[in-house]
């Protein structure tokens, strides 16, 4: 009886990039490979398995059922092995040149950023940052496939496979430049409903950023401009008549350089809580603890509204 050669884990790895990335280019970044070698992997895996792994579709690649399955029995022993070795030493940052990735909403990023500067002053660690996309519920799978190690968001939880810590609260207000025609020492609801209004295009299951962080029903806005991001928003808005809902935190930052006024929001708004998800089976890696506590550590100088 032959015996089968035995199985190359590092197969399993290389597949399990090209599955998160969908892109053999992509993976072959992230491994650390060549597209050649990442190929010749695939195939190799392909002859293991008996089977198609992936197909072509326009300029990239679709997992097949085959790989859908291998990857669900594979990745949670793969996670599992990185957890043991990650909790075998201690992380050194002054000495590992590790880049962790944590994605958040634009106004977090101006919040934290320049606080992380000075905290990892010496450190060879990077933490980098990106812009939450227009979907944030949809963000919650790179957290799960690897592809980020922090997601700060206001919703309260991603999950059971996913754990939750608070880290500080915003809530919205209203902005418009000071030389507004109109709106000048307060603003009034019929105001707001008459005003032009600045929006950013950030979605939650049935309802805008805004109003899922208002406890009154906000009215129909007379739509000037959408915006990809919040500083967009604020340079629309002190350069027009309209206005715009941002985060209280991020106004007040910006208010003097923009020559913003600030105005209470005249619908009640709800105080909302920055919470920092990650993945539970990186709760005791040290690396990613030690990611966590820099980002508890920046969250923490932030202070009470």
């Amino acid at each position: 009886m032959t015996t089968p050669p035995p199985f190359d884990l590092n197969l399993l790895r290389v597949f399990n990039a090209v599955y998160q990335t969908g892109s053999v280019t992509l993976a072959a970044e992230k491994c650390g490979l060549t597209q050649s070698s990442v190929s010749n992997a695939l195939a190799r895996l392909r002859t293991q398995v008996d089977g198609d792994l992936f197909r072509r579709q326009g300029r990239g690649i679709v997992a097949t059922r085959l790989a859908d399955q291998l990857y669900a029995h594979s990745q949670p022993a793969l996670d599992s092995v990185a957890a043991v070795l990650g909790n075998l030493g201690e992380f050194d940052p002054g000495h590992s040149a590790r880049e962790f990735y944590v994605c958040t909403f634009e106004s977090v990023i101006h919040i934290l950023q320049p606080v992380l500067d000075a905290q990892l002053t010496g450190s060879a660690a990077r933490i980098v940052f990106r812009d939450m996309p227009t979907d944030p519920v949809a963000v919650a799978s790179e957290l799960e496939h690897g592809r980020l190690n922090l997601l700060l968001d206001v919703a309260s939880a991603h999950g059971a496979h996913m754990r939750s810590e608070p880290l500080f609260s915003d809530r919205l207000v209203c902005v418009a430049r000071r030389a507004h025609p109109r709106i000048q020492g307060s603003l009034t609801k019929a105001e707001f409903a008459e005003a032009l209004h600045v929006l950013v295009n950030v979605r939650y299951p049935h309802a805008t950023f805004a109003d899922r962080f208002s406890a009154d029903p906000l009215p129909a806005r007379k739509v000037y401009c959408e915006c990809s991001s919040e500083m967009s928003m604020l340079m629309v808005v002190a350069r027009s008549d309209a206005i715009g809902l941002v985060p209280e935190r991020l106004a007040r930052q910006y208010q003097d350089a923009l020559a913003l006024a600030v105005y209470e929001n005249p619908f009640v708004s709800l105080e909302a809580t920055v919470r920092m998800h990650y993945a539970r089976r990186l709760e005791e890696n040290s690396a990613e603890r030690w990611l966590r506590e820099q980002i508890k550590k920046a969250a923490r100088s932030v202070g009470p509204l």
